[in-house]
């Protein structure tokens, strides 16, 4: 499961269907607050941890849960990609310029409205909850 990949694909998506285009350079701006490497990592771990417990499953039955909390990552992080764009298309349509302050502004948002002492992605709060 590549995360970097669900993300830009997702943003980009969102812009696209507004008619808007990403260029390389907004992609890297809209991206610059995230630690994406590190949400991977985390990801990477949660998954590992799914396999470590399903061990002593069939090969079918470990691949099937894995599977599954890959489509809930994925579905999260898509969730999340989908927010963030929404919110700078608004001020795209608005004029207003995308740069790393406004980028940065933007993922202080999302922590908070996830919740109190929270990163963005990945969250054990969220996780819990669905």
């Amino acid at each position: 499961m590549n995360v970097k990949e669900i993300v830009v694909a997702e943003f980009k998506t969102v812009f696209e269907r507004h008619g808007y285009s990403t260029t390389p350079e907004f992609l890297r701006v809209a991206e610059t607050p995230f630690d994406l490497s590190a949400v991977q990592r985390a990801v990477d771990r949660d998954l590992q941890q799914i396999e470590e417990q399903a061990r002593f499953l069939s090969g079918t039955e470990r691949q099937r849960r894995v599977r599954e909390k890959e489509r809930v990552h994925e579905e999260q992080l898509r969730q999340l990609s989908r927010q963030y764009a929404v919110t700078l298309l608004t001020y795209t349509r608005q004029g207003m310029p995308i740069n790393e302050a406004r980028a940065s502004a933007e993922q202080a948002n999302l922590k908070a409205q996830a919740g109190r002492g929270c990163d963005v992605y990945p969250c054990s709060q969220q996780l819990r909850a669905r």
